[in-house]
């Protein structure tokens, strides 16, 4: 393992390898950050004072995504979402919109709706009290031992709520909200080719985390991680070759795969290709008989030599570029508009602040981490896995919320090894931040992102416009 290759070895492996690095990014190299900008104190991730700080100025200010629209497709649908101390119900309406409110009921605070469901009406489980639809009062029981109750003002409270791109948004800020699409921007125009409104949710696992919710959402802005924590994927991708994009407060991270790690240069051709098959390609049981449009395997289907290398022209990417072309179009998936290269690498975004998206052609993942509770050091977090519909699958409902314990069978069983090794790896480093000897934690420039993070969360707080 080479672990301190220079900026020549870098280039040169991204060449041989044909490595297309997308316009607009910029690599590490390029973005070295002063000796103040490396250090956070920890206290950002300990402190209930800190977390109740966000609690104000940030959670009440930003847009967030609560769920998908598919989750809720009919009317009389809802669904419940928590973040940190508050509850928030989101309810399909009758004309199709959504619209969410907060899950308290006017009468003694229960929570309205504790669970997923559908009811053409939102009633209280503990005394009755009732709202239509439209948060509108509907009944009281025994209304006659009641007084001073004027209908309009014990309406529920609503929250503004928008869709984008087939998830739905919430924010606090109600009326004082900055419109989704403005919030969004520059979002809007890169993820528009992958089409995620026509994708359909096929799992969603939620779980509590033993660690502060910005420890969680870091672990996904960097691929410095990658040869330590999952040294499976260094031989499918090259956490050297990464480069990222400043878009206002949130950022994108394009990841090259299909190549090994720089830090591996004995890797062979044949050991990138099989891994990739392995990992990408190992629940896919297709039958090519009688397909429409059958690919011929000798197409795209490389030779290697004994030494494990390709045979003639071409690279590793391009035979996984012609396979995933031949798969998707087997399997009735659009891929007009996305690069090429964007049939394999990965297009890695931060919806400013807790949700993440790992977007590829037929497979994204999304984490989103939220702080759980008035405990500075546990949070919920939530893996999402999205596809694009194909042939036979218009229908197809929505997978529903599951949620899971934070062991190694039940994340193994049902998110993968991958995720598991983030996990187990963010509860590890809650515990060593309370060390006495840690004072703040120290950023390189492959960290820039968690610099950027903290700058617009600390923008936020200065009631200033965040990313500035």
């Amino acid at each position: 393992m080479d672990s301190n290759p220079d900026p020549s070895v870098v280039d040169g492996h991204a060449e041989r390898w044909g490595i297309r690095r997308p316009s607009g990014l910029v690599h590490p190299r390029d973005l070295l950050l002063t000796p103040e900008q490396t250090r956070i104190e920890k206290s950002r991730y300990l402190s209930a004072k800190f977390q109740a700080r966000e609690t104000q100025k940030l959670w009440r200010q930003v847009w967030q995504v609560a769920c998908r629209a598919e989750s809720i497709p009919r009317p009389g649908d809802r669904l419940p979402y928590s973040i940190g101390d508050q509850e928030i119900v989101l309810v399909r309406q009758r004309d199709g919109r959504v619209r969410a409110f907060y899950n308290a009921c006017r009468h003694r605070g229960s929570m309205l709706v504790r669970e997923a469901g559908h009811a053409e009406q939102l009633r209280c489980p503990y005394h009755g009290w009732c709202w239509q639809l439209d948060g509108q009062l509907a009944e009281i029981p025994d209304r006659y031992l009641t007084s001073g109750i004027d209908d309009a003002e014990y309406a529920l409270r609503e929250i503004a709520c928008d869709t984008w791109a087939g998830y739905v948004f919430v924010n606090l800020a109600g009326r004082n909200a900055k419109p989704l699409h403005d919030y969004l921007g520059l979002l809007v125009e890169r993820l528009a080719p992958f089409r995620m409104d026509e994708q359909r949710l096929v799992s969603w696992h939620t779980l509590e985390i033993a660690c502060n919710w910005k420890v969680l959402t870091e672990a996904f802005l960097e691929t410095y991680h990658v040869p330590a924590i999952h040294p499976k994927l260094t031989t499918l991708l090259d956490e050297s070759n990464t480069g990222y994009e400043r878009l206002g407060i949130h950022h994108r991270m394009w990841i090259p795969y299909g190549l090994p790690s720089v830090r591996y240069p004995g890797t062979t051709s044949r050991e990138v290709y099989e891994s990739w098959l392995r990992e990408h390609f190992r629940e896919r049981h297709l039958d090519w008989n009688g397909a429409p449009d059958a690919p011929d395997p000798a197409a795209w289907e490389p030779r290697f030599d004994a030494s494990g290398e390709l045979e003639g022209a071409g690279k590793p990417r391009d035979y996984l570029l012609e396979r995933q072309l031949a798969e998707g179009r087997l399997r009735g998936h659009d891929y007009s508009g996305l690069a090429t290269d964007q049939l394999i690498d990965v297009d890695h975004y931060l919806f400013f602040p807790n949700f993440v998206i790992l977007a590829k052609a037929d497979d994204t993942f999304i984490i989103r981490s939220r702080p759980h509770g008035p405990d500075p050091e546990c949070c919920l977090v939530d893996v999402m896995r999205l596809q694009p519909r194909g042939h036979g699958e218009s229908d197809a409902p929505a997978a529903s919320q599951q949620w899971l314990s934070a062991n190694e069978e039940d994340v193994l069983a049902n998110i993968g090894e991958v995720i598991w090794q983030d996990f187990r790896n963010v509860a590890g480093v809650q515990r060593g931040l309370r060390a006495d000897a840690l004072e703040h934690v120290t950023l390189s420039a492959n960290d820039v992102r968690i610099r950027w993070f903290h700058d617009d969360i600390e923008a936020l707080f200065e009631d200033a416009p965040a990313g500035t």
